[in-house]
């Protein structure tokens, strides 16, 4: 399963894209959420949550992606793992 964690209240980009992710069985989006920060000793454990003035919450994961905008931008990442170009 993937969280797509947005801080806005929708998605900015096309609507064919959006639609993808909004009707897509396996992703689930939480709006109006920031990630307050990432914790693990040598891997990613889990993420603290905050949805606009609410405690932060904590959600278990095994991996992270940070993206802003259309086009990841993955360069920093060549040689530490597989990327798909």
């Amino acid at each position: 399963r993937v969280t797509v964690v947005h801080r806005r209240g929708a998605f900015r980009a096309s609507r064919i894209l959006a639609d993808r992710v909004l009707n897509h069985s396996s992703i689930r989006v939480l709006w109006n959420t920031e990630v307050e920060s990432f914790h693990g000793a040598d891997q990613l454990s889990h993420v603290v949550l905050r949805t606009g003035a609410s405690k932060p919450e904590r959600l278990d994961v095994a991996g992270a992606f940070v993206a802003i905008g259309h086009e990841p931008q993955t360069a920093f990442l060549r040689g530490q793992v597989g990327l798909d170009a």
